[in-house]
């Protein structure tokens, strides 16, 4: 069977592997379709000092179910599922509070083991869900990325008439928006980039600012009569915004940090921490999300086929994987189509 490989930084090609074969409280899984993330990416750039080479990348993955034991899950074969790629160790303190997302010993597909770019996969019977009947492989492979809308959300305890400022309208950043409006939170959106901000306009979202370009401050005060949005998604991880988020939200405020700051260390102005009394949290991967993802998708809560800019084939993913660094304005979400129709 093949597989997308990355033996080293810059160097990713299809390779054949030994087939699978099943073990104790696992399925055999034939892959049809996998979406790429920036973990991906940088995993094929060498940017994601996470991980492990060599090894098989992605973890957004739909498939079928071949062969699966009996399971208190209601899985069969023949079903189609999606897989929860974050493995905790199940000891460790975070794992033992429920938080296997922040596991210290956490192996993630397609970083820290191989992943899911495969033709057919071994998986553990409880990362599995089952996919509605009515959904489409490509809004299957938004399952995962919308789970991490949904743990971030959770973090900011998110609710009805929040103004949700979103820093950066990348993919994560949208679905955010996607998934507070669901709760009936009002999102607003800044990016340097106008592209990106003509996409969230086209996705229907109506507050969006330049905040390079704009006095973002200015801006935020007239949109809120003066309050200032009461909680905040980081999902840029810009230096000059870290040094500057305390400016952006109200008193009391919350802000949840999603991105990977491009720096090590940015300044954080611990004085108006205190002074507006916010609460500062991160937002690791996600945990325990997967149901709600799959039900907002199959009931049509948010829209997952606004995302999907391109569907490539194995053979043609190195170069498409290279085209979205040299042109990352071209891309939105792209899938790997693993199994052909």
């Amino acid at each position: 069977m093949k597989g997308l490989f990355v033996e080293e930084k810059f160097k990713m090609y299809m390779k054949e592997f030994p087939e699978v074969t099943d073990k104790p409280d696992h399925a055999v899984v034939e892959i049809h379709m996998c979406g790429v993330c920036g973990t991906d990416v940088h995993s094929f750039s060498g940017n994601n000092a996470n991980t492990v080479y060599p090894v098989v990348i992605g973890h957004e993955a739909v498939g079928t179910v071949l062969s699966i034991g009996e399971n208190d899950k209601g899985i069969k074969a023949g079903d189609r599922v999606v897989v929860e790629p974050y493995h905790g160790c199940g000891e460790c303190f975070a794992c033992r509070q429920g938080k296997y997302n922040c596991c210290k010993n956490l192996k993630t597909y397609g970083v820290h083991i191989d992943g899911l770019m495969v033709e057919r996969a071994c998986v553990p019977v409880s990362k599995m869900y089952k996919v509605p009947e009515q959904m489409t492989d490509e809004q299957a492979c938004m399952i995962e990325p919308y789970t991490i809308g949904i743990h971030a959300a959770h973090q900011a305890g998110v609710k009805a008439g929040d103004h949700c400022l979103i820093i950066g309208a990348g993919a994560i950043g949208l679905i955010c928006g996607m998934i507070v409006k669901t709760y009936g939170a009002v999102p607003i959106f800044f990016d340097p980039v106008d592209e990106r901000l003509d996409k969230a306009k086209e996705m229907g979202f109506t507050h969006v600012c330049n905040n390079v370009k704009e006095d973002a401050v200015s801006y935020l005060y007239g949109l809120t009569n003066g309050d200032m949005p009461n909680v905040i998604f980081e999902c840029s991880g810009a230096k000059p915004v870290l040094e500057h988020i305390h400016e952006y939200i109200s008193v009391c405020g919350r802000i949840v940090l999603i991105g990977w700051p491009h720096v090590p260390y940015s300044h954080f102005d611990t004085a108006n921490i205190t002074r507006k009394e916010l609460m500062v949290t991160g937002s690791r991967n996600s945990c325990q999300c997967f149901p709600e993802s799959i039900r907002l998708i199959s009931e049509g809560k948010v829209n997952t086929d606004c995302f999907i800019s391109h569907i490539v084939d194995m053979k043609n993913a190195a170069a498409a994987f290279q085209d979205m660094i040299d042109h990352p304005g071209r891309y939105m979400k792209v899938l790997i189509r693993i199994r052909d129709k």
